[in-house]
């Protein structure tokens, strides 16, 4: 059994239409018939795209659906990783960019959690014992956690930025790792996410 008939076993026993599969995924009801249909190959990187994407909307891990062998967790789901442009359309539209490859999320989240690769070394605390974010870490932040004061949130500063959120006289800041870069002053309406998860350790 390939992966396409398994879905269409899933969609069965959880009683989805292709055509209300094609409506959470974002597509149309031909791009679900034709990913499906057996005289459709697609390339590794697009299968597996869309393995992840099915399998978020059927609550299995991608690799249940590709292989049959491993469920997911009941917490974990596949999220998009994003790049850093379309991290406040997708917050703000809860629209998945159609381009953006997907994820496995091992821990608990919401179906709002998305993954982004992080730039710069303001998180780097470079070796002291402060929290640590490594330049390109795979991270999960989750827009459905309430802000709270010291969480590691990320909000929208003409660019998204990640920072330890607190509040220095009346004021909200993102407080940063990395000595070298100083407090920022945000505004609390551009929050964007709480960080859930970090995915790569230091490199030394």
């Amino acid at each position: 059994m390939d992966w396409k008939e398994r879905t269409k076993i899933l969609l069965a026993k959880q009683k989805i239409s292709q055509s209300e599969l094609a409506n959470r995924l974002g597509v149309t009801r031909s791009a679900v018939s034709v990913w499906l249909g057996a005289k459709m190959d697609l390339s590794e990187n697009n299968e597996t795209m869309v393995q992840y994407k099915i399998a978020s909307v059927l609550g299995v891990s991608q690799d249940y659906l590709a292989t049959g062998i491993s469920r997911e967790t009941p917490t974990g789901k596949a999220v998009p990783l994003l790049d850093e442009t379309e991290v406040t359309d997708y917050v703000l539209n809860q629209m998945t960019p159609g381009n953006a490859p997907w994820v496995y999320c091992p821990d608990e989240c919401s179906d709002l959690t998305f993954s982004l690769k992080t730039k710069g070394s303001s998180m780097d605390s470079c070796g002291t014992p402060a929290i640590t974010i490594p330049q390109q870490a795979n991270i999960f932040i989750d827009p459905k956690v309430t802000l709270e004061l010291g969480a590691i949130a990320l909000f929208n500063d003409t660019t998204p930025v990640l920072g330890i959120f607190e509040e220095l006289n009346g004021k909200a800041m993102l407080v940063f790792s990395n000595p070298r870069f100083q407090p920022v002053e945000v505004v609390r309406d551009n929050y964007l996410g709480t960080l859930i998860g970090i995915y790569q350790s230091c490199k030394k």
